[in-house]
Parts: structure tokens; sequence; C-alpha cells
């Protein structure tokens, strides 16, 4: 899956929940980016993301209070725990599971029928004007993640200066980089250079 960025927002983690978790940039727990600083970028994110259409994402952050927003963020902050642990092998805990519940639980609304390249897709439009009815798919991601992936499939970029997790679709289990075209290219770029060193050195 190549590293595919819109409007500063990257979509390379499978599941929507994986690419909300990537709004946020980490290092040994200290914030390299937030993608995410205010109600406008949520909704920006919610449109790039396919959720909120021009005209619904353009007027959310005047119906959003600050409050919800915050909610929104800690929504997101809940998931990335959960898929830092899973990545490295742990479970998930019942409180990330009545997260997701909890944002289930209040989402108004219905699932149409849109196109999506050769064919459709189901998706669901919120009609709350909360940023948590904005949310909910990424809560059904979630929920899909849990009861029909496969958890051993998620993955945290190997490039060590990246902090983006992807779901693997790989037949053998064997993607490594969050794209091939970016930290897969640099990655290899730099093994090259280290073993030509090292030939030279020995020469």
């Amino acid at each position: 899956m190549e590293r595919e960025a819109r409007a500063g927002f990257y979509f390379v983690g499978g599941y929507l929940c994986v690419d909300f978790v990537n709004t946020r940039h980490a290092e040994d727990g200290r914030v390299v980016e937030d993608l995410l600083r205010g109600p406008g970028d949520l909704a920006r994110w919610l449109r790039e993301a396919g959720i909120l259409g021009p005209i619904e994402a353009g007027e959310a952050p005047g119906r959003w209070g600050e409050g919800e927003f915050r909610r929104a963020v800690g929504f997101r902050e809940s998931l990335r725990g959960m898929i830092e642990r899973v990545a490295g092998g742990g479970a998930v805990r019942p409180e990330e599971i009545e997260e997701i519940n909890g944002v289930l639980r209040e989402r108004p609304g219905y699932t149409q029928v849109v196109r999506s390249g050769e064919g459709f897709e189901g998706r669901f439009v919120a009609e709350s004007g909360g940023a948590a009815g904005g949310i909910s798919p990424v809560a059904q991601s979630a929920a899909e993640l849990l009861a029909g992936g496969d958890l051993s499939r998620i993955k945290r970029c190997e490039n060590p200066e990246c902090t983006l997790h992807f779901y693997d679709t790989s037949k053998n289990r064997s993607r490594r980089w969050c794209s091939m075209a970016a930290c897969g290219n640099v990655m290899k770029a730099r093994a090259h250079y280290r073993r030509h060193r090292r030939q030279s050195t020995l020469s």
C-alpha cells in the first residue's frame, strides 16, 4: 500500500481507526506532531476520510464545542493505546472496548450505498451534529477490526523515525513500511549506503 497523503493526512492504515490514530505522531511518549489541533482540523480529516461532505465539513467546526473536540481526541488516544499495545504483541483492554462501544451507542444515523472504485460499499452517515457522531464510523472500524481482523497484522513502520501504524494485508505478512514509496525507499537507501561504506573500508 502506498503512502497516501490527502490534505496533510496519511491514509495508509488499512482501517479507518488506524488512520485516525495516525493523526498524532509520537516517539517514546513524546508528541512529535499532532495533526488535530482544533475542531477545524478534525472536520478536515473527516472530510478527507470520506465521512463528511464538503458542506458538512465546512459547517461542522462552528457547531462543535471544545468539549466535543476534546472527546474525539480522547477517543483517538484510547485507540492509540490499543493499537500500540496490539502492535507490540499485547492484549486489548476492557476499557478500550468500552470506549468503542460508548461511541457506537451514541451514533444516530443510517447506512447508505455509495460507489467505491469499480463497485459499491455501505457507508454510515451520522445524523448527529456533534463531533461524537462524526467519529462513529471510526468506532465502527475499530469494532470491525476487533471482530473480524487479525490483530497480529497490526504493525508499526520499521523506519525508526516514523510512528505510523498499518494493517498488513500482504499474503506472507512481509510488509515493513507505512509506504514503500516513502519510508521503504529511505531505509533501503540507507542500507545500501551502509553496505557501500563497509565494502570501501574493507577494500
